[in-house]
C-alpha cells in the first residue's frame, strides 16, 4: 500500500507541475485551453470549469494539455487569434518550454526541502578499523577497534557525525576526543585523546570505519544484482571462488570485471546459492572503467543530512544543476552504448517500485526521487522529438530562422514519425518493468547449492532498499 501510494505521489505531482507549465503558459498568452489531463486514456474522473475540461485518465503515463488549433491539420481550425498556430513561433515555443521549466524548479524545491526535513543516508558506527603503526593517529594513541564516542564533550551518533565534528570551523586549537576501548580485562575504558587543530585532516586520512561484512545493504533496482533476484541482507560469500570477507574485498573484485560474467556464491537464511551476472560498465574518475552490480552495503549506523538559512538555497541549486548535468553525460553515454538501453529505462512500474523504497527510508529521500525524476523528465521532454516538447521547440526555431514555418505537410509527417517512436518508447518502458518483474521473480527460484545452521543475524530481509 505504501508503495502504491508512494508512487500515485510521485507521478501525480511530476505529471501536475509538468502539465501546469503548459497550461499556465498557454493562459498567460491568450491561448484557449480546451482538456488538463493528468495520464492519457479513458477518463476516471474530471470536471469542467470555465470552458476547461480537468480530468485523471486511466493511464498513468504521462499527461497532456489540449490546446485549440494546436493540430496543424485539424479541420478545427479556424484561425482565431485564440489558437495555439495562430501565435507567433515564440509564444509557441515559451508554451512548449514552460512544461520542462517547472520541472527545473520542482527539481530545485524538492531539493531545498530535502534539506529542510533531511535526507537519511546508509552509515557506518564509529569504530576505528586498522591504525597503521607510523601514522599520526597512532603517535596520538589510537589504536584498532576504538569506538569514537564524543568530540568536545559532544556525543558521536556515527562516523559521518564524528568526521563532521572534529572539522567544524568554530572548533578550538585543541579537538578533545573520547573513545571507547576494551581493555586487558575486557571491560571498556574511557580514554581522551586531544588533537591538534593543525593535525586534523591528516589524522582524519589515515583512518577509516571498521571493514564491513560484505553484507547487502541496498538493491539497485534495474541493475544485475536486482535482476539476479539479490536482497537486502544477503551475504556474499566467494566471487568466482575467491573467498571474501570484506565489503572492500568485494567491491575490489567487482570493479575489476566490466562487461564480463562473474559467480557469486550468496549466503541467505543459513542456506548458499549460486548466482551469475555481468557487472555493467561506469567510468569513474581516476579510476577509468569499473565494473558495478548495483549493491550497497549494510550501514552499522544512519545519518541524516540537514540546512538552514540561505545554505539550503545554494545546495538546492547545486544538487539541481549536478543531477542535470549527470543525466545529459548519462544519455550520451547511452547515445554510444544503445546495448545499455534495457538497464537505463524505467517505466512507471520502476518509478512506483523506487518510490516505495524511498518512502520507506523517510521523506527526504522520497523528495530527492522526486527531483531526480523530476530533471530526466526535463531532459527526456526536450529530445528533438517531434510531438515532444523538444520536437516543438525546434520547428519554432526553424520558424523563427527561416522566416516562414515548415510546410503542413512536413510538419504533420514527422508528428507522426514522432508518435511512432514515442509509442515504441512507451511500449519498451512497459516491456523492460515487467521483463525485470519476471526476471526478478525466475532468480529467487535458485536451488541452494549448500544448507548449514544460519545465526540469528544471518537472517533474509524481505524488499530491497534503493539506493543512489
Amino acid at each position: 500500500m505504501l508503495t502504491i501510494l508512494a508512487g500515485a505521489l510521485v507521478l501525480g505531482i511530476l505529471m501536475f507541475v509538468h502539465e501546469l507549465g503548459h497550461f499556465a503558459s498557454a493562459k498567460v498568452l491568450g491561448v484557449r485551453v480546451l482538456k488538463f489531463s493528468l495520464g492519457f486514456g479513458p477518463e476516471l474522473v474530471g470536471f469542467s470549469l470555465r470552458g476547461t475540461r480537468y480530468l485523471i485518465a486511466a493511464l498513468p503515463i504521462g499527461g497532456f494539455v489540449k490546446m485549440a488549433g494546436e493540430s496543424p491539420d485539424s479541420p478545427e481550425r479556424t484561425g482565431a487569434a485564440w489558437e495555439f498556430y495562430s501565435k507567433p513561433w515564440w509564444a509557441r515555443m515559451v508554451i512548449a518550454v514552460c512544461g520542462p521549466v517547472m520541472n527545473l524548479f520542482l527539481a530545485f524545491l524538492a531539493c531545498a526541502a530535502m534539506y529542510v526535513v533531511g535526507v537519511r543516508f546508509l552509515d557506518f558506527d564509529s569504530v576505528v578499523g586498522r591504525v597503521e603503526p607510523s601514522s599520526i593517529a597512532s603517535r596520538y594513541g589510537l589504536v584498532d577497534n576504538d569506538k569514537v564516542v564524543e568530540v568536545d564533550g559532544v556525543r558521536v551518533r556515527s562516523w559521518t557525525d564524528f568526521v563532521e565534528k572534529v572539522r567544524r570551523p568554530d572548533a578550538g586549537s585543541i579537538v578533545g576526543i573520547v573513545v571507547q576501548r576494551k581493555i586487558a580485562t575486557g571491560e571498556k575504558a574511557r580514554v581522551s585523546i586531544p588533537v591538534k587543530r593543525q593535525d586534523v585532516d591528516k589524522f582524519l586520512s589515515e583512518i577509516a570505519p571498521a571493514s564491513s561484512p560484505p553484507v547487502i545493504g541496498a538493491i539497485n533496482i534495474g541493475l544485475p544484482a536486482y535482476e539476479r533476484g539479490l536482497r537486502a541482507g544477503d551475504r556474499i560469500v566467494s566471487v568466482d571462488g575467491v573467498e571474501v570477507t570484506t565489503w572492500e574485498r568485494l567491491a575490489e573484485l567487482i570493479h575489476k570485471k566490466p562487461d564480463k560474467e562473474v559467480l557469486l556464491v550468496v549466503e541467505r537464511g543459513g542456506k548458499r546459492f549460486e548466482r551469475t551476472l555481468t557487472p555493467v560498465r561506469q567510468d569513474v574518475k581516476g579510476q577509468g572503467a569499473i565494473g558495478l552490480i548495483g549493491i550497497s552495503p549494510a550501514g552499522t549506523a544512519y545519518s541524516t543530512a540537514r540546512a538552514s538559512g540561505l545554505r539550503v538555497v545554494t545546495l538546492a541549486a547545486e544538487n539541481t544543476a549536478e543531477m542535470l548535468v549527470q543525466t545529459y553525460a548519462g544519455l550520451f553515454k547511452l547515445a554510444l552504448r544503445p546495448r545499455q538501453l534495457g538497464k537505463s529505462i524505467a517505466g512507471p512500474v520502476t518509478i512506483i517500485q523506487m518510490s516505495g523504497d524511498q518512502a520507506r527510508r523517510g521523506p527526504g529521500n522520497l523528495l530527492y526521487f522526486i527531483a531526480f525524476v523530476s530533471i530526466a523528465l526535463v531532459v527526456v521532454n526536450l529530445l528533438p522529438i517531434p510531438v515532444m516538447d523538444g520536437g516543438h521547440v525546434i520547428f519554432c526555431a526553424i520558424e523563427g530562422i527561416r522566416g516562414k514555418a515548415l510546410s503542413m505537410s512536413k510538419q504533420v509527417a514527422l508528428q507522426r514519425v514522432g508518435i511512432a517512436i514515442v509509442g515504441t518508447l512507451i511500449l519498451f518502458a512497459f516491456w523492460v518493468d515487467f521483463a525485470r518483474i519476471v526476471q526478478r521473480g525466475r532468480a529467487n527460484l535458485g536451488t541452494p547449492i549448500e544448507q548449514k545452521g544460519g545465526s540469528p543475524g544471518e537472517r533474509d530481509t524481505a524488499g530491497a532498499i534503493s539506493s543512489e
